[in-house]
């Protein structure tokens, strides 16, 4: 009977519906009140996680695509720093400038990179001396609050001008930017980065050896540099572990 109260009030809170909930008028209108400051609560959430886009977008315009997505899509579990997949899509349908659901896209990644699992970064000392004959079978294995986010829009700029006053880029398809994301102790760092570079990190994510992720980044930039790749990389401190596979006899 508990549960069947909980369930009838939570779906009351989050969707409107099913109002019968067997109290009188005056507890109605306070739950009426108590349901607009639990949607408020969440369309808050959303703009805690999406300055740039909610800057972009204009304050009135954002809290009503918001508001539709919270009533739309309440949460699926009791854990707000999770709360907001799928928010981007709703921007890019509600008419928004295409950029804008792109830049809502790269601003959620980087709330996801937030509250990835803590790491302590690869100590590059256990890379020192290493032989050269076992570069092809060393794994480096990315953060795992690292994101490579490839988007048509230039994101990293418009993230830059939406909040900290920098120019207002050119948004245009040619002008896309794929933007890396980790983080540093508590603090989330991105940066643009190559395509050559971002093929590298996704072979990586995906296990497989350096020299091998090295080869799919050259084919995409022959300008493409390992050494000075790696060297920045483990200064940034996007690698949580390393090693070298067994050699099968």
């Amino acid at each position: 009977m508990l549960a069947e109260q909980q369930a009838l009030w939570a779906r009351y809170l989050l969707t409107g519906e099913g109002e019968d909930l067997g109290i009188t008028a005056p507890l109605r209108q306070r739950a009426a009140i108590y349901r607009a400051n639990v949607l408020g609560a969440l369309a808050r959430t959303l703009a805690l996680a999406h300055p740039a886009t909610r800057r972009a977008m204009g304050t009135a315009a954002f809290e009503a695509v918001a508001r539709a997505f919270v009533g739309a899509s309440p949460p699926p579990r009791p854990q707000l720093n999770a709360y907001g997949e799928g928010f981007a899509a709703q921007v890019a349908a509600s008419g928004a400038q295409p950029w804008i659901g792109e830049l809502a896209v790269f601003e959620w990644e980087l709330h996801r990179a937030y509250f990835a699992e803590d790491e302590c970064p690869l100590d590059p000392a256990r890379l020192r001396g290493m032989a050269a004959g076992d570069m092809g079978r060393l794994r480096l294995y990315p953060q795992r609050a690292l994101r490579v986010v490839a988007s048509p829009a230039p994101i990293v700029s418009l993230h830059a001008h939406f909040c900290r006053d920098a120019a207002m880029p050119e948004c245009e398809p040619q002008r896309g930017e794929v933007a890396l994301v980790w983080r540093r102790g508590l603090v989330v760092q991105f940066r643009t980065c190559a395509p050559g570079e971002a093929a590298l990190l996704r072979a990586l994510g995906a296990r497989q050896p350096l020299l091998a992720a090295a080869r799919q980044a050259v084919e995409l930039d022959d300008a493409f540099d390992l050494r000075g790749v790696l060297a920045r990389h483990l200064a940034e401190g996007l690698y949580r572990d390393a090693e070298c596979e067994e050699t099968r006899s």
